[in-house]
């Protein structure tokens, strides 16, 4: 964490000096990572004090969460049109040897 909070100030200072873009994507990146880590010790601490051991379980409620996130990101997207994907199939099929070989 101390690196991640050392990326943030870096990142805001060094926009702040040279108004570069990708500098204060840098100090946002690393200062959300740095605002996570903080809640959810924050939100441990809590759950435990409140329902002690058991409160160990809400951090499977985040877990769950990034696991369904990383699903939806691994699944296939189509970029074309029907009406593409219709004239790919027709070449595919032009291509495709009309008897097959004996």
């Amino acid at each position: 964490t101390t690196n991640n909070y050392k990326q943030a100030l870096l990142g805001w200072t060094q926009y702040i000096l040279t108004k570069d873009k990708e500098f204060l994507r840098k100090g946002i990146i690393y200062s959300f990572t740095v605002l996570s880590f903080f809640g959810g010790a924050c939100l441990g601490a809590w759950s435990v004090y409140i329902l002690n051991v058991r409160g160990a379980y809400v951090a499977f409620i985040p877990l769950v969460l990034a696991r369904i996130l990383i699903a939806v990101g691994e699944s296939p997207v189509e970029d074309e049109t029907p009406a593409e994907l219709a004239e790919e199939a027709v070449l595919l099929e032009e291509e495709l040897p009309k008897e097959l070989p004996k």
